[in-house]
């Protein structure tokens, strides 16, 4: 009993997996994805009346609201790199070929792929092989580029855009058709797309095209550079306001072939032993006016003290000859000189005061004295 259970159950569960298959297939043959593993190129193909869109992928694979992605136009350039299959159409998610900009979703009912079954002569398409990013310039006058169409899948020969002698051009890819070796260049400077140019009429930037193989050689030369540099010295002297005007001494050197602190030096020695005999001279002249302006002054000062001293002559007690010389008394001539605060001015009247009464300070040895 329990063996056939075993069987029933085994038979339901094979039952229920094919009805499970039946239904996958159903689903995805109503939503499919296919990706194109090898991106395919072509244009747009329409002639209709009304505008051709490019749609988003939440409408054509996520079943979302009909929201268009780009306005496309009859024989566009397309690149396509993925489709996929709902609403009961294939799409191609498309992109510029020329310049790269996103388009969406396009129907390929609207879409002509460049292939060997559409092409005229039914020739087999060639491999194109990507490369590192070379620039350079068209080397020829009437050079064109031709369309992937022509190139890659043997269709007519049909020119993409005409490029001049010198333009600036950046190779991306290369293959070999029609017996010569082709190049799918941009313009450097904007990007425009110049499709497949001949090989011939392509010069790169690089010493590997170069036919004569030269190479540049970057050489470092030190160099010994002399400066000239015009130095002007000014040596200032200031003298006594009793001798002549100050005297400014100028002079100017040039150096020639020295270094700037060689060229100061030197002027300057130059100066100085030029200048140096002067310069004694008058630091004696300077010198005989100072002492003869001290004598002058030490002299009016002890006319106008002579004159103002008077000497009066009192007994003087030698119980205080000890403190005569701090009285202001002369010890010779026992006379009482007039002693005044050096402080107010106040007269001593009393000889043997030490203090002036008024502010208290000492008369002291250089009191004045009248």
């Amino acid at each position: 009993m329990n063996t056939k259970k075993k069987m029933l159950n085994k038979a339901l569960s094979v039952f229920l997996a094919i009805i499970f298959m039946l239904f996958s297939f159903a689903v995805l043959g109503l939503n499919k994805s296919e990706t194109v593993y090898a991106a395919q190129r072509g244009e747009v193909s329409y002639s209709g009346s009304g505008s051709l869109y490019g749609y988003t992928t939440n409408y054509v694979k996520y079943g979302g609201s009909f929201e268009s992605q780009h306005r496309v136009y009859d024989g566009w350039h397309i690149t396509a790199y993925d489709s996929y299959y709902s609403h009961g159409v294939t799409w191609y998610e498309c992109w510029d070929t020329d310049d790269g900009d996103y388009y969406g979703w396009i129907d390929s009912s609207y879409l002509y792929f460049y292939s060997s079954s559409n092409s005229s002569s039914n020739s087999s398409s060639v491999t194109s092989y990507s490369m590192s990013p070379q620039s350079g310039y068209v080397n020829g006058n009437g050079v064109y580029g031709y369309t992937d169409n022509y190139v890659l899948y043997g269709g007519a020969q049909t020119t993409q855009h005409r490029v001049q002698n010198g333009w600036h051009i950046t190779a991306y890819n290369y293959c070999y058709s029609h017996g010569l070796t082709w190049y799918e260049c941009w313009d450097t400077d904007d990007g425009d797309y110049y499709g497949w140019i001949d090989s011939n009429y392509v010069s790169f930037y690089s010493s590997n095209n170069n036919s004569n193989n030269k190479q540049t050689v970057t050489v470092t030369v030190p160099v010994m550079v002399t400066v000239t540099v015009p130095v002007t010295v000014t040596v200032t002297v200031t003298e006594a306001a009793t001798t002549p005007p100050a005297t400014t001494v100028t002079t100017t050197a040039t150096s020639t072939s020295i270094k700037d602190e060689e060229a100061i030096a030197a002027v300057t020695n130059k100066n100085d032993k030029d200048d140096g005999s002067t310069l004694d001279s008058k630091m004696f002249i300077i010198i005989a006016v100072a002492a003869i302006v001290l004598i002058a002054a030490a002299s009016f000062i002890i006319a106008v003290v002579g004159k103002r001293s008077r000497a009066v002559q009192t007994p003087v007690d030698n119980n205080y000859n000890d403190n005569n010389y701090l009285n202001g008394v002369n010890n010779d001539s026992q006379v009482e000189e007039l002693v005044f605060c050096q402080n107010c001015g106040t007269k001593r009247n009393n000889p043997r005061a030490v203090f002036c009464p008024k502010c208290g300070k000492p008369y002291g040895k250089n009191g004045f004295n009248q």
